[in-house]
């Protein structure tokens, strides 16, 4: 809202750099001057190209031996077109990880937080949610629905399928990726 009244030229790309770091995306992406990349690319990518080398990027997997490297670049490749929503298996996987040194019970009142707050209804595309058992912590739409997910498959899995979330297949990525049996 800042921006909408009083935007110089260019300041959207500073915009979307604050959503980015806003929303642990950064390391995702970078912002580079369109006449500077053109001259200096020679060749366009095409999207293909530009996610398999996302893939091979090897600082997408510092903590990975080389196996574990392979076996994630398999599975992607084997997933990539089947109807992922694939940020949301990426918020899934830090769920994974944020709730992986808590108690079953410490995850269950996550839970039970997250539904009090989805009873209201939770926008996909709103930003801003908090959660009071995860402190200085923002969550987009998305990323709070994976939390909630994670939460309720780790917690309470035995009433999982009553949420009606359609998101078994991100689920199960974000669980072969951190190493879970699925």
């Amino acid at each position: 809202m800042e921006y909408r009244n009083d935007r110089e030229a260019g300041e959207e790309y500073e915009l979307v750099q604050h959503w980015g770091e806003d929303l642990g995306l950064n390391s995702l992406f970078q912002l580079v001057d369109e006449n500077s990349h053109s001259k200096n690319s020679g060749s366009t990518k095409t999207a293909e190209e530009y996610i398999s080398s996302l893939e091979n990027h090897s600082e997408s997997f510092d903590d990975y031996t080389e196996q574990e490297e392979k076996e994630m670049s398999d599975f992607m490749a084997t997933h990539l077109h089947k109807d992922l929503n694939l940020p949301v298996a990426y918020y899934m996987l830090n769920a994974l990880e944020y709730f992986k040194g808590l108690s079953k019970e410490k995850v269950k009142e996550i839970a039970f937080e997250i539904a009090l707050l989805a009873q209201t209804g939770i926008d996909p595309k709103k930003q801003g949610y908090r959660i009071n058992k995860i402190p200085n912590k923002k969550f987009s739409g998305y990323n709070l629905l994976a939390y909630y997910y994670v939460s309720w498959a780790i917690a309470i899995p035995e009433v999982l399928n009553e949420l009606q979330m359609p998101f078994e297949k991100e689920y199960d990525l974000a669980k072969s990726i951190f190493g879970l049996e699925i």
